[in-house]
């Protein structure tokens, strides 16, 4: 007679020896079968010991209902180039095959590889070509571009940003800026507007370099001393045609479009509402 404490320590040993189960697909509710035991593989370590998965096109299909097979049997793709790689000796599923593409799409109807790939290198072609001729017609612009100054050395432009307008003149010098008679530092009192100002000569090293006059009406601080950065920036690129690319990338000569959208009628602000009340 055994005495049942160690029948239940029997069992719990073997229950720890054993492999655990596990789901293959923890989302599937099929359930949980214990792993095959398979024999111990052979001493040699480059023989294949097992079951190998299931391979070729049957695979795919396995999991698809008879109507999405059906459906994909009936395609129209060109099936003469499919068995001709695939090898398949099924005369009468070929014929099948065959006429069943001519019925649906026609002989002929797909390019072959060699003229796809002869599309892809002609519009190739044209793309290089098209580059080229673009840096082609940039050079010419830019050998076109010359120094546009007065009898007195002097390049002037406007610039603009929001409602205010700038009329800018530089000149070599030593640095002197004057805004609407006053000294920069005088009219902008701002340090950040006052930089903006100034930017396009700190970003063409050219500061200290230029007197400059500047004339603004309309807008406020910020939106002058902004149409006064367009104004230096499109007169030094005046002045000296090198200075544009860098401008360019800036963004200093490209003039701000943005401005203050208008009231609406029945509305607080241009898009505000006044405050409602229920009752």
């Amino acid at each position: 007679c055994v005495p049942a404490r160690s029948l239940a320590r029997d069992r719990s040993r073997r229950r720890r020896s054993s492999p655990p189960l596990v789901r293959a697909n923890p989302n599937s509710r099929r359930p949980i079968s214990p792993p095959r035991r398979s024999a111990d593989p052979p001493a040699d370590p480059t023989v294949w010991y097992g079951e190998l998965p299931p391979a070729g096109a049957k695979r795919h299909l396995k999991g698809m209902t008879a109507e999405t097979i059906e459906e994909m049997e009936n395609l129209p793709l060109d099936w003469s180039e499919l068995d001709r790689l695939s090898g398949d000796d099924d005369d009468d599923e070929k014929k099948r095959r065959r006429e069943r593409h001519a019925r649906d799409v026609g002989a002929g109807d797909f390019p072959t590889l060699k003229e796809l790939q002869d599309a892809e290198t002609e519009e190739s072609k044209r793309r290089m070509l098209r580059r080229i001729l673009e840096m082609k017609k940039q050079k010419e612009d830019k050998l076109k571009r010359v120094s546009v100054r007065d009898e007195e050395g002097r390049s002037g432009a406007t610039g603009r940003r929001k409602t205010a307008t700038a009329r800018v003149t530089i000149k070599p010098g030593t640095g002197v800026f004057f805004v609407n008679h006053k000294p920069l530092d005088e009219y902008i009192l701002d340090i950040n507007e006052r930089g903006w100002a100034l930017s396009p000569f700190v970003l063409t090293k050219t500061i200290g370099l230029f007197d400059a006059v500047a004339s603004v009406r309309g807008g406020g601080l910020s939106g002058q001393a902004q149409a006064i950065r367009h104004g230096v920036a499109r007169a030094l690129q005046l002045y000296e045609p090198s200075f544009r690319p860098a401008l360019k990338r800036a963004g200093y000569l490209t003039r701000d479009p943005r401005m203050v959208e208008r009231k609406k009628p029945g509305r607080k602000k241009a898009r505000k509402a006044f405050q409602w009340v229920k009752r």
